[in-house]
């Protein structure tokens, strides 16, 4: 158990959240500037719209590799699963020859759990609307990394009814009320998910005891 704490993370995605929520609500741009990247790893874009966005999806993707995907591979190896994904969650942003191999590795561990995050998505959310974006989002196999990344986006965002055409978003003025809507959405479902994820591991550890 101590293991399995230590390899989620390394940041609470609740707390976060918690920080673009409060920015965004406050009209705090530094405070923006920094929750953005801790959430989507990137700068957050000048239109709302592309911001709420790219933070909505990334709340998804940062629920699976924090969580759910450590939660995946404890349950199917131990201690030894979570701590292997988590040393290759590290190793992905390396930049020395390893670090190739080190990504490739890394999406190949986030596939099965991508996908089963996908449907746990369905069943605390819209699960006709996860379903049809889970089906349809295009696979990359080249970089299962990304792939695993838009299966997770568009699903979770599906389940969430958020609207996914970016041309009707373009074309729309959002106000900070409607962004933090979307958001607080988003961490809702993944708290939710993550319950989900812990009530299998209880099942799986009640079935040991069993047998």
């Amino acid at each position: 158990v101590v293991i399995l704490l230590a390899c989620l993370g390394p940041r609470l995605l609740d707390q976060d959240v918690d920080d673009y929520i409060y920015a965004r609500q406050h009209g705090d741009i530094e405070k923006l500037n920094s929750a953005v990247p801790h959430i989507t790893g990137k700068t957050a874009p000048e239109r709302l719209s592309a911001e709420v966005r790219e933070v909505t999806e990334a709340v998804f993707y940062q629920a699976n590799i924090r969580w759910y995907s450590v939660i995946f591979w404890y349950l199917l190896l131990g201690p030894v699963g979570a701590a292997a994904y988590r040393l290759t969650l590290l190793l992905r942003t390396d930049q020395c020859a390893a670090g190739g191999f080190a990504r490739q590795f890394y999406g190949l561990l986030g596939w099965v759990p991508a996908r089963v995050s996908a449907l746990y998505f369905g069943f605390m959310g819209s699960l006709d609307e996860a379903w049809h974006a889970l089906t349809t989002t295009r696979k990359n196999h080249k970089n299962w990394a990304e792939s695993n990344r838009l299966v997770l986006s568009h699903t979770g965002c599906a389940a969430i009814n958020m609207e996914m055409d970016a041309e009707h978003d373009e074309g729309q003025e959002m106000s900070w009320q409607v962004a933090v809507k979307w958001v607080s959405r988003a961490r809702g479902l993944c708290l939710r998910v993550l319950m989900l994820w812990l009530a299998t591991v209880a099942v799986f550890t009640l079935f040991g005891w069993m047998v």
